[in-house]
Parts: C-alpha cells; sequence; structure tokens
C-alpha cells in the first residue's frame, strides 16, 4: 500500500520510477510447466503454443497502448489493479482445460473485450495464423497472455503508486520496446485499426522505397548519358572513315 510519503513523491515530476521491462515481465509468468499444460489441454504442440504466446503478449499490450492513446488511461487503472489484486497472474493454471477459469475465466475476457472492442476476432485470427494453430487455441494463448501481462504491470503501478496520468507517461515509455517485440510478419497495431502506432520497420519502409527510387533515377540518367557519349564516338569514327 502507498503511504503518506510515497504519495508526496508521486507528484513530483522529476520522480524515477524502477527500471522495467513489461514483455520479460509477463513471459516470466507463463513458465514452461504452463505452456505444456496448454498444449495438452488444446491438443496443440508447445512449439505451437510458445509460438502463439510470442505474439499473445504484445497483442495485449498494443492493446493497452490503443487504450492509452484514445484517453482511456482512466480506464486502465482499475483494469491493471484488479488483475494485480486478484492475483489473476497466478491462477492462470486454472483457465486452461474443460469447463475452466470460473469466474476468473469471465473477468479476462472482460479485459480482452474492452481492449480490443469487436476486433477481438480478427487479433485471435491473426496470432492463430502466425502460430499454425487452431483459433480456440488462440483464444487460450490470448487467456494465458492477459492475466500475466495485466497482472504485472498492475503489481507495477500498485508498487510505484501511478496514478492515471503516470500509468499513461509509463506506457508511452514502454511503446517502443512493445512494438519492437511484435513478431516480424504480422502488423497487430494495423489488425486492431489503431493509427499511429506502427512496428519499428513499417517506419522506415517509405524512406527505403524513396531511396530506391531516387537512386534508380540517378542510375538511369547516368546510363543515358553513357548511350549517348557511346552513339557519338561511333558517329564521329564512322564519320573519318568516310572522308578516307
Amino acid at each position: 500500500m502507498c503511504s503518506l510519503f510515497s504519495g508526496l513523491t508521486r507528484l513530483s515530476p522529476k520522480r524515477s520510477l524502477m527500471p522495467f521491462n513489461l514483455i520479460d515481465a509477463a513471459k516470466s509468468m507463463i513458465p514452461q510447466d504452463l505452456i505444456t499444460k496448454a498444449a495438452s489441454a488444446t491438443g496443440e504442440s508447445e512449439q505451437g503454443i510458445s509460438k502463439a504466446l510470442t505474439a499473445a503478449i504484445p497483442a495485449v499490450l498494443i492493446g493497452l497502448l490503443g487504450k492509452n492513446a484514445s484517453g482511456g488511461s482512466s480506464a486502465l487503472l482499475p483494469m491493471v489493479k484488479d488483475a494485480a489484486g486478484n492475483n489473476a497472474w497466478s491462477n492462470i493454471n486454472s483457465l486452461l482445460g474443460t469447463g475452466a477459469g470460473g469466474g476468473l475465466g469471465t473477468t479476462v475476457m472482460g479485459w480482452l473485450r474492452s481492449l480490443f472492442g469487436d476486433k477481438l476476432g480478427k487479433v485471435t485470427d491473426t496470432i492463430a495464423g502466425f502460430a499454425g494453430v487452431r483459433r480456440s487455441s488462440a483464444g487460450t494463448a490470448l487467456n494465458m497472455a492477459a492475466p500475466a501481462t495485466l497482472g504485472s504491470l498492475g503489481k507495477y503501478v500498485q508498487d510505484n503508486c501511478l496514478t492515471a496520468a503516470g500509468l499513461s507517461s509509463f506506457l508511452q515509455s514502454q511503446q517502443s520496446m512493445i512494438m519492437s517485440s511484435v513478431p516480424a510478419g504480422i502488423d497487430l497495431a494495423a489488425t486492431m485499426e489503431i493509427s499511429g502506432i506502427r512496428t519499428p520497420g513499417e517506419n522506415i519502409t517509405p524512406a527505403l522505397s524513396a531511396l530506391a527510387s531516387a537512386t534508380d533515377k540517378k542510375t538511369n540518367a547516368w546510363l543515358w548519358l553513357f548511350t549517348l557519349l557511346v552513339a557519338m564516338l561511333l558517329i564521329w569514327l564512322l564519320s573519318g572513315r568516310s572522308c578516307n
């Protein structure tokens, strides 16, 4: 619990927060034995579930970024605190198997719908296609990723007594790291139709295309000049022979 003094400290704009990596924190909440159980419950390979999780965890985080960018940090604060308060990350095991989850399963689905809205189905399909698993198995990966990610973030929020504004600033500071964690070949931000958030490579692509176009134009100009010079030389040589 935040003390009076920590509450005063959080008001200072110069306060420095502990170094924290959301991706690593979320991954640490899903050990190998949990992946093995998920594979058994879904009928997928452990490799398939692991690959789905490499997309599901960034997906949840991008959902947070999108919500934050649209001014929803005030709604995110109670969500992540709730995830930390009920120790959701330590009960991920209960989300696996037939009829699993109970009340926690309903809560997790509520979190996912809040983050993705009507794009939840598209996000699930994108993860399934990327990992080569069934749609239901991709849904299981998201169900595992949500409490691991939100619970880790909520614990950090509580330990550092963050307000909604503090949470918003923290998410902004993590954006580059989050986007860099998205596996190559999928664009989760585009799937969620979130503007202004793209993978690092996408920002470079237009510049590279423009550079390549400019290079092609310069190459063509030099080639045209070289051809003209060769033609003039041939004409000169032929003219000399005619005179002789």
